[in-house]
């Protein structure tokens, strides 16, 4: 019977080990981006939820949670402050290594404990990966190469990115086996442990070889034995799309070799106190060093000049001409500039670039330029930038107007170049960009929409040069040269021999004391993208605009690596001890949370007539490019009307006393008290307050509406007027010069309105209140200030656009 007990309890070890080893494989492989099938943002919560049922597990096997639950709840707050996978990562090996701390004592302890030092290390990996450009070239040219060399044998091409070849998960694993290397007990265990790495190995290679290079094919096969209309539907779609999945193949197969880790015996964990203080100086420190500090602002009236030559449009929204394919490119990138403190020039068309022309700018800006540069003026840009100036250059995808020469030429001192491609996102660019620490993308996240690339070529790296953004799972589709009338555009479909994952976007470099940023797409700087990218293209001239020793803190390799020796050699020394583990891990996510804070960005904008487009109160509209429920179309009147629009985020609410104008659309979250209370002292000195909300959408809006006397009635009146079936042209145009409600509702108040916008069959739909020296205007229509009503693309309804005008008119006065 004790035989019988015992093996009953080992394999019930057996089974526990094993769950939460898979919870924490998942959970770091979920937070290190390593699963494809879901975006950047699911994958965070997929992370956090793995580690909550780790815990669950842990509580169902005995273990206590007195130290790990509190450890939980600060990993999570800590970690959304920051897109830094080491953060993120340390942020789970805290919590576990409270877990092992609570355990103590128990075998299950011991496993923790080395779960945690595997942590440790996928930290350590992620950090160097995120932070030390150099690193970060190795795993990606080493992935495409072991594709590449698979491919060779197979004789299909194949270029792999580490997102896409599962290296990720390979590391995760690999730390993990790590961490138990350096607790095993017995030379047996360490055997077990490197066959359980073997079989890992062998696993990655299988994965690629089999899984990956005939992905699309399986699946093809497998759904024409299903459904022959299926498999046809499947072969119009992109492969890449369904290789996106693999790696969930591979963590299955992963898991396997995970199941021999419960059966190694482990070294008990120390028992003797040893001080956690060293490890959380070195903690804060670390943290210091990882942080991407950020001058406060540059020096007043910095200068910037545009080279004026090449495939440009310096047209601003005008009267006259609609649609959004009729707003110009880039005339409203110097206004937001010269709002932001910027004093802007740009060159003639003929003007050359000169030391002298150079000489009172801090900062040169090159667009699309489809010239070459001659030898003198590549001297000019390098002898300024080596002196301490800025160089922001901007191209576009597929040599497009012949502008891959002049780019690569003039880059070529940095080791940065454009490729004949255009990049393209699997899913969608916001939610599979790959963000690296740097002082250019602390606002950058993985949900907003402040990086608004759109179709632009993919960058090549070497020497000295850096990622900022890329596309984790994007590929690079190959230009097609006889494609001249569609701008070499490839076939927009993953072919295996194109680079699939980890395609580069946004690079820059450092050239003596001067700093340079470089684009694939030149979308976030244009007239209808602006409005939403602008702070972070000011940070983008901050960052230029600074010479490499002023202020701005890059975090040095050496320094980096110093410290994570010195760290190293602490828990080396603690023996690893789950406490002095955790009180690192603990130093390291509060500091680089509480930086994160501290250095937050500071107001820019100033402009007589700034107009704020509200987004922080979950508002029902898109900031993507050409949807029906973007608002594009506001914004490009906005301009026209005089404005500056700028989209209002959270912490962001101070803009308040800069503006003229709020507008609101369809708001899902109430408004605070205090933002209540600004709201009214806005309008109460002067600012126009817009609302454009209907009765289905009205409850988070409601109750301050009813505090300026505006109800919205729940009778629908649907679109108004009602639209007449007609096809005489000369008809037609006269509707279309009314305005057009899409989904109207009656507005009333308690007493008359001070004027009536506009009515229609004795309901009132878009009034106007006297707040004070301001004014409130609400229109019970959700979709009117909508792409789909106002302005798209290629499509407008004057009406619309007339009444907006005259609206923005009024509120301005």
């Amino acid at each position: 019977m004790s035989s019988d007990s015992s093996l009953a309890e080992t394999r019930y070890y057996t089974i526990k080990a094993w769950c939460l080893l898979a919870a924490a494989t998942v959970a770091y492989g979920c937070v290190n981006g390593a699963l494809g099938t879901f975006s950047f943002p699911s994958q965070r919560f997929l992370g956090f939820f793995a580690t909550a049922l780790l815990l669950v597990a842990a509580a169902g096997f005995g273990i206590s949670l007195r130290v790990s639950l509190a450890a939980f709840v600060t990993a999570v707050i800590a970690a959304l402050a920051t897109t830094d996978l080491a953060i993120w990562s340390l942020c789970i090996t805290l919590v576990l290594a409270c877990l092992a701390y609570d355990a103590r004592g128990q075998r299950l302890g011991e496993l923790l404990g080395a779960l945690a030092i595997g942590g440790v290390l996928i930290a350590f990996a992620a950090l160097l990966l995120g932070h030390l450009p150099a690193a970060w070239r190795v795993y990606v040219d080493a992935s495409v190469a072991l594709s590449s060399w698979l491919a060779g044998i197979s004789g299909a091409p194949h270029n792999l990115g580490p997102s896409a070849a599962g290296s990720g998960l390979m590391l995760v694993f690999t730390a993990i086996c790590a961490g138990f290397l350096l607790r095993a007990r017995r030379a047996t265990d360490v055997l077990l442990v490197l066959v359980a790495l073997l079989i890992g190995l062998v696993a990655l290679v299988g994965f690629l070889s089999i899984v990956v290079l005939y992905w699309p094919l399986w699946v093809s096969g497998l759904l024409e034995w299903l459904d022959p209309q299926a498999a046809f539907q499947a072969s119009r779609r992109d492969p890449a799309a369904v290789a996106l999945h693999a790696p969930l193949a591979l963590l299955v197969l992963l898991l396997l070799p995970v199941g021999l880790l419960p059966a190694v015996q482990l070294r008990p964990l120390p028992g003797r106190f040893l001080s956690p203080w060293p490890g959380a100086l070195l903690g804060v420190v670390l943290a210091w060093l990882m942080t991407p500090f950020f001058p406060t602002a540059p020096a007043k009236e910095t200068g910037v000049l545009f080279y004026n030559k090449g495939m440009l449009d310096w047209r601003v929204p005008r009267n006259g001409a609609f649609g959004l394919q009729q707003a110009g490119m880039f005339g409203l990138f110097p206004q937001y500039l010269q709002a932001a403190g910027y004093r802007t020039h740009r060159l003639s068309k003929m003007g050359r670039i000169t030391p002298q022309s150079l000489a009172q700018n801090q900062v040169l800006v090159i667009i699309n330029p489809t010239e070459m540069f001659s030898a003198q003026e590549r001297q000019a840009v390098w002898s300024f930038v080596e002196a301490g100036g800025g160089l922001l250059v901007m191209g576009d995808h597929t040599d497009l107007a012949g502008m891959m020469a002049p780019l690569n030429t003039l880059l070529a001192p940095v080791d940065i170049a454009y490729r004949f491609d255009s990049a393209f996102s699997i899913r969608q660019w916001r939610t599979d960009y790959e963000i690296f620490p740097h002082p250019l993308t602390r606002r950058l996240d993985w949900s907003n929409e402040l990086l608004r690339h759109s179709t632009g070529a993919s960058l090549a790296l070497g020497g000295g040069a850096f990622p900022l953004v890329s596309g984790k799972f994007a590929f690079s589709d190959y230009g097609v040269r006889e494609n001249e009338a569609n701008g070499y555009l490839g076939d927009y479909r993953y072919q295996t021999s194109e680079l699939l994952g980890d395609v580069v976007i946004v690079a820059g470099a450092t050239y003596g004391r001067g700093r340079v940023l470089v684009f694939g797409d030149t979308s976030a700087f244009q007239n209808i993208a602006i409005y939403n990218s602008a702070p972070f293209i000011v940070d983008a001239f901050d960052y230029l605009s600074t010479p490499a020793s002023g202020s701005i803190a890059w975090p040095r390799s050496l320094p980096l690596l110093v410290l994570l020796l010195l760290v190293a050699s602490y828990l080396v020394l603690a023996r690893w001890r789950p406490l002095a583990v955790a009180a690192t891990a603990l130093a390291v996510v509060l500091t680089a949370a509480g930086l994160r804070w501290w250095t937050a960005a500071p107001l820019r904008f100033d402009h007589q007539r700034l107009a704020l487009i509200e987004a922080t109160q979950l508002n029902r509209f898109a900031l993507a490019h050409w949807q029906r429920d973007s608002i594009g179309g506001l914004a490009v009147n906005l301009s026209r009307a005089g404005y500056l629009p700028l989209i209002l985020r959270s912490g962001d609410w101070d803009y308040l006393q800069r503006a003229r104008l709020l507008i609101s659309i369809a708001p899902g979250k109430t408004y605070t008290a205090a933002q209540r209370q600004r709201l009214r002292d806005f309008m109460t000195g002067g600012g126009g307050y817009l609302v454009g909300v209907g009765w289905e959408e009205r409850h988070a809006v409601a109750p301050f509406l009813r505090e300026l006397d505006f109800t919205i009635g729940p009778a629908p009146l649907g679109p108004v007027p009602v639209r007449l079936k007609t096809e005489d042209p000369q008809l037609i145009g006269e509707l279309r010069r009314r305005p057009q409600f899409h989904e109207a509702w009656p507005l009333a108040g308690e007493t008359p309105f001070d004027e009536v916008l506009y009515e229609d069959l004795g309901y009132v739909i878009a009034a106007q209140r006297r707040i004070g020296a301001g004014k409130a205007v609400v229109i019970a229509d959700s979709y009117f200030l909508m792409d789909r009503a106002l302005e798209e693309e290629n499509a407008w309804w004057p009406g619309n656009i007339l009444f907006v005008q005259a609206l923005l008119r009024d509120l301005a006065e």
